[in-house]
Order: structure tokens, then C-alpha cells, then sequence
């Protein structure tokens, strides 16, 4: 109801483009794999942000790690990476909540030189599918106004934060 029509039609074409294609590939991580997908993810990812992170991304980047990896175990996690034959061109982490039926976009990283395809767009779409395939209801982009979100058709809504902590601290 809310993608474009050019969106959609650009979601099919560069998904055809992948499954088509001899050169590009998209793996899911599995327990064979999850330290190379890790690495790939958190390295794109740490390449993109330490010019903002400075001091904070190894920090970032280490919890990151944690949290995608947790899920990733206890099979709560959706790990696609997008291959050029043997080079990866992007990762993205999500959080997958099967009681609710949903799959949350957690963290990205990607080969900013990758133009064609490109890798977040490739990946976002493909994630999409697989969420449908696997009955999933919602795909959520979790926090952030970054306007590729809104290409996929994302609605905004209110998050409201709750901290807990133990009387004795």
C-alpha cells in the first residue's frame, strides 16, 4: 500500500538481478559461519560510522556484536550477507520475534564503493521477502528517520523507552 510502484519495481528487478545472477549471492548465517558473517557485518558497519563514533565505535561496534550474535544463537536472529563472487558487499543484522511475528532491522554495514547493486537496498528488499516467506507480519526498521526507510513504505509510530533497575542498584 505505501511503496511506489517504482520502489516495488526496483525491489523485483535488483532481486531478479541477484537470483540470476552467476557473480552475486545472498548467505544466511548459520553456526558454521556466524563468526565470518559477524566479522563481515561489524567491520562494514564500523567502516561507515567511525567518522561519527570516533572514540565510542569499538565500543558500539563490540555490543553490536553481542546482541546479533545472542540472537543469531538462540535463534532469534537473521543474518542475509550479499556476496560478489568471493567479496561480501553488505550485511545486515535483525532481531526476529517469533511469538509477535516480526523481524527488526538491528544494525547494517555495507562496501560504501558498491554502487550496483546496491547493497543495503538489495538487502533490505531480500529481507523483506524472506520475512514473508516465513510468515512474519511486520518488518520493522526500529528507530531512525533515514529516508530509505520510508522508500519501503515505513510508517512512523511513538517508541517509548522503559529502564528497570533493582533497588539496590
Amino acid at each position: 500500500e505505501k511503496v511506489s510502484a517504482n520502489t516495488r519495481q526496483k525491489m523485483r528487478r535488483f532481486l531478479r538481478m541477484v537470483d540470476d545472477s552467476e557473480e552475486l549471492r545472498i548467505t544466511h548465517a548459520v553456526a558454521e559461519t556466524y563468526d565470518r558473517d559477524l566479522d563481515i557485518l561489524i567491520e562494514f558497519w564500523k567502516e561507515s560510522w567511525a567518522h561519527r563514533k570516533s572514540s565510542e565505535v569499538d565500543r558500539l561496534a563490540d555490543k553490536y556484536r553481542r546482541i546479533v550474535r545472542r540472537s543469531l544463537l538462540s535463534g532469534d536472529g537473521y543474518l542475509p550477507v550479499l556476496w560478489r563472487g568471493e567479496a561480501p558487499l553488505g550485511a545486515l543484522g535483525h532481531l526476529v520475534d517469533h511469538q509477535k511475528g516480526a523481524v527488526s532491522y538491528f544494525v547494517a554495514g555495507r562496501d560504501q564503493s558498491c554502487k550496483s547493486p546496491p547493497p543495503g537496498f538489495v538487502l533490505h528488499a531480500h529481507s523483506i521477502r524472506w520475512a514473508i516467506e516465513h510468515g512474519h507480519r511486520t518488518y520493522d526498521f526500529l528507530r531512525g528517520n533515514e529516508k530509505f526507510k520510508y522508500s519501503f513504505g515505513a510508517s512512523e509510530r511513538p517508541i517509548r523507552n522503559i529502564v528497570v533497575r533493582a533497588k539496590a542498584g
